[in-house]
């Protein structure tokens, strides 16, 4: 049977991006937009999978029908009731018991593009409350398809990990956490987030914040004894006096300077120096690529639906002359008679093969031919090459050309008998190259092939291959 391995897919977000050169006016906008192509179609199926999820998300699924949840699809626990349209449809069990309990039914998790930059999740959890996360672009790959959840505090969970924990992990940031720079844990875009210490961490938190606000900044209080304002600060668990001052102005002055020299951006009051004049300190966020989730699914959707035109028309074959461009590398073991079968398809070419001529007389005669070859054909082949051997193996003498050129004549009729009788089932390697065009002919056409195990081998690999579904099987 058929057996393929080494793939190697070249070119595909170039590809995918040459379907829209008529649209492109310069080489440097072609570089961007292949460079952002090429950045969504690395994490695998989520530019397609996202893509999907977009146009179904908020829509009914099922059939509508008491086999089938028309919200899902499910078959199980499947009863009518009136949902908030004021229609009567059919529901599984668990949508059921969401209309009976909050009279309506909320998508788990909805996703927003609100800019080119970021995207806005509305989770909805237990009792149908539904929370916002914002998160940048760049980083929805880590969290799409996941179960995600917001914790009791307001941190986004994915599969159970912390998604500042997660990400800071993705990027390989030698660091304790991730800060959230406003405080607000919704907002996990990578602007309002910074690497820090756990110290930092924890200077940050809001709750000192509160404590506060009677003050209105961290670290002064009123003397009554002396009417005047007290400075100090908080180091390592120390408290440090920073002088007493009559105006509460120069007592929050003092503070913020201190704060500034000892903890810089990490500072708890620093939402106050711009308003009593204390220079501020750099901020430290994380890097944010430049790459556009929306540009990446209006060129995807492009070529799928060129893709499709020249799938359902007769006389625009031309559409997809995009999928040439997608070349796939690939080593194969096929059985001999496979070979013709191959041959047959003009772009799929074969780069190096094994070799008759020079190894049939070599190879393991048991372990080199298919499980359909008979004991009689291999002990067939057991004695000519028995013979051949022998042949060969012979002393020819030196001073007899006559009797030499005989047995030269001798060994050539003994291989061509050996390759002459070799089954089809003997099973051979190659290394072969073509493009997704190509093989979304060879799909079509072999797919039900009689040759089920060898076809049917070679079509599951091209199911396999990136974006499969929508370039070369169709959906």
């Amino acid at each position: 049977m058929v057996e393929i391995t080494n793939c190697s897919v070249y070119d595909l977000p170039e590809s995918i991006i040459a379907s829209s050169y008529a649209m492109l006016t310069s080489q440097d906008e072609i570089d961007a937009r292949v460079k952002n192509m090429r950045y969504w179609v690395s994490f695998g199926d989520f530019l397609p999978d996202f893509i999907s999820h977009i146009n179904t998300q908020g829509k009914n699924i099922g059939q509508d029908n008491p086999q089938s949840c028309y919200k899902c699809g499910s078959s199980e626990h499947v009863q009518r009731l009136k949902c908030s349209d004021g229609k009567m449809h059919y529901y599984c069990g668990k949508h059921c018991h969401t209309i009976y309990r909050y009279g309506e039914i909320k998508d788990h998790v909805v996703y927003t593009l609100i800019d080119n930059k970021n995207v806005r999740i509305d989770i909805t959890g237990e009792k149908n409350i539904t929370r916002t996360i914002l998160l940048s672009q760049v980083d929805l790959p880590l969290v799409f398809g996941k179960n995600l959840q917001v914790t009791s505090v307001g941190y986004l969970n994915v599969d159970g990990v912390l998604f500042h924990i997660l990400l800071k992990e993705h990027l390989g940031l030698d660091c304790d956490t991730l800060d959230h720079i406003n405080r607000d844990k919704s907002n996990n875009t990578r602007e309002n987030l910074r690497p820090s210490s756990f110290a930092q961490n924890i200077m940050n938190r809001g709750k000192q914040r509160a404590i506060s606000l009677v003050n209105d900044v961290v670290g002064i209080s009123f003397r009554k004894n002396i009417n005047s304002w007290r400075a100090y600060i908080v180091v390592d668990g120390v408290s440090r006096h920073l002088g007493y001052y009559k105006d509460k102005k120069d007592a929050i002055i003092a503070r913020l300077k201190a704060e500034k020299d000892l903890f810089g951006a990490f500072s708890p009051n620093i939402d106050k120096f711009e308003e009593y004049g204390i220079e501020m300190p750099q901020i430290t966020t994380l890097d944010i690529p430049d790459y556009d989730l929306s540009l990446a699914i209006k060129d995807f959707n492009r070529i799928v639906r060129l893709v499709n035109a020249s799938r359902n028309s007769n006389d625009v074959k031309c559409h997809d002359n995009a999928l040439t461009g997608i070349r796939v590398s690939f080593d194969i073991k096929y059985p001999n008679y496979f070979t013709p079968e191959l041959q047959r398809y003009h772009f799929l070419d074969i780069v190096t093969s094994s070799s008759k001529m020079h190894k049939l007389v070599k190879m393991d005669m048991d372990a080199c031919f298919n499980k359909y070859v008979t004991d009689e054909s291999k002990a067939q082949m057991k004695r000519l090459l028995a013979y051949y051997n022998s042949l060969v193996a012979r002393p020819l003498p030196e001073d007899d050309e006559e009797f030499k050129k005989k047995c030269e004549q001798e060994v050539y009729e003994a291989f061509m008998a050996v390759l002459s009788n070799c089954p089809l089932g003997v099973e051979l390697f190659m290394r072969c190259s073509t493009n997704y065009k190509q093989l979304q002919t060879i799909f079509h056409q072999r797919k039900n092939h009689k040759l089920k195990e060898d076809w049917g081998a070679f079509c599951d690999f091209i199911r396999g291959l990136p974006y499969a579904k929508e370039f070369i099987t169709g959906q």
